[in-house]
């Protein structure tokens, strides 16, 4: 799904967006852009996703304030993009949906903050945008917690400083020069939690340190100085064995912006060569360490998605990231593993989706996901 497919009008009365629309004020024509194009999108989801009125226009006036740093509004071509780290098509936005259990859908915004002057002497590594923008969300909600963003920042990412007086290297060197990313889930109760992800790749080439050991390094110094009950040394070993290594590409954090005590930490891996369902299994086991009914279940869930989308694609480049979760006083990480369905047919998506939740018992959620592709996108 691609963002500006979708449009037209879906009722006749008169809906939150375009409500907002005509009162809201914009900084600049892509401003505008970003909000014509996805506002109306994530308005139905919204409204499908059975969330309130009143969430909703929370929402979508938080999606303004995030829409302000997202920067050029891609054209047809997408040769007007300066910067992107987030895909290779040069879409610095995302909408997902999140489904789990018998909870409610949670739509979740992933979104790469670009400044104007980003990749050009004054900002080459797109410094600014990032923290404009998290300075903006705390004035909406102040329980987000920065502290955790600015320290991991500090350690898998490089200023502009650091990076000036190498910057032509390393933009030969590398084929995606951003470090920071960041997702938005938001809730049904207008609340909504900020995830941030770091990426240590023009880190790893300015120290020549490489990834995995600055991610890990960075991880076991938050936890002592949070007194946090982590343990990250299997994985660590797991991901080192030399027949693991030529699996994954360079690693990758993610941290959930709030109370230490309650804050997940995701370390991502994207596959480097095309994994095997039995290597996937591997991963899901941690080598087989970790084993139980949850588990086996989880992974039979995967394997039937795996089938329908991965197998049935052979020669598709689909991409896969295994993220490893941890949470302060759980002994082991949980692993999701993240299918990329770009280059798959949206209702091939649907049909795949669908049949899993049926067999879980979650005919709502099929419903609700078959409604969103047809009626949203």
């Amino acid at each position: 799904m691609t963002i500006g497919k979708a449009a037209a009008s879906w009722e006749k009365t008169e809906q939150p967006w375009q409500i907002l629309r005509r009162s809201l004020a914009f900084s600049a024509s892509d401003h505008e852009h970003w909000w014509d194009n996805v506002a109306p999108i994530l308005g139905k989801s919204l409204q499908l996703a059975q969330y309130s009125v009143d969430s909703q226009y929370q929402h979508l006036l938080l999606y303004h304030t995030l829409s302000s740093k997202l920067g050029r509004f891609p054209n047809e071509t997408k040769d007007n993009m300066v910067w992107c780290a987030f895909t290779p098509d040069f879409e610095t936005f995302n909408i997902t949906y999140i489904y789990q259990n018998a909870s409610k859908c949670t739509i979740r915004l992933s979104f790469e903050p670009v400044g104007p002057h980003a990749a050009t002497p004054l900002d080459p590594t797109n410094e600014e945008a990032p923290r404009h923008l998290l300075r903006n969300i705390q004035q909406v909600d102040s329980t987000v917690n920065l502290d955790c963003y600015f320290f991991f920042d500090a350690a898998l990412a490089v200023t502009n400083d650091e990076a000036r007086p190498d910057w032509n290297k390393l933009q030969n060197t590398l084929a995606y020069p951003g470090q920071r990313l960041f997702a938005v889930d938001l809730n049904h109760d207008g609340s909504f939690m900020v995830s941030s992800y770091h990426f240590p790749y023009v880190k790893s080439v300015v120290t020549s340190i490489d990834t995995k050991s600055l991610v890990f390094k960075s991880l076991s110094e938050w936890a002592r100085l949070m007194n946090l009950e982590v343990d990250f040394s299997r994985l660590d070993d797991y991901l080192s064995q030399p027949h693991r290594k030529g699996w994954f590409s360079d690693i990758y954090l993610s941290i959930d912006c709030v109370d230490p005590q309650k804050m997940r930490m995701k370390v991502h891996t994207e596959e480097m060569q095309r994994l095997s369902l039995d290597e996937v299994r591997d991963c899901w086991t941690l080598g087989g360490h970790l084993q139980c009914e949850d588990i086996d279940r989880g992974f039979a869930i995967l394997e039937k998605i795996w089938k329908g989308l991965v197998d049935e694609y052979p020669s598709a480049p689909i991409m896969k990231i295994c993220e490893w979760e941890y949470s302060p006083g759980k002994c082991d990480s949980v692993l999701t593993v993240s299918i990329s369905t770009r280059h798959v047919d949206d209702q091939k998506v649907v049909e795949v989706l669908s049949g899993a939740f049926e067999g879980l018992g979650w005919d709502d959620h099929a419903q609700m996901q078959r409604e969103i592709i047809s009626e949203a996108w």
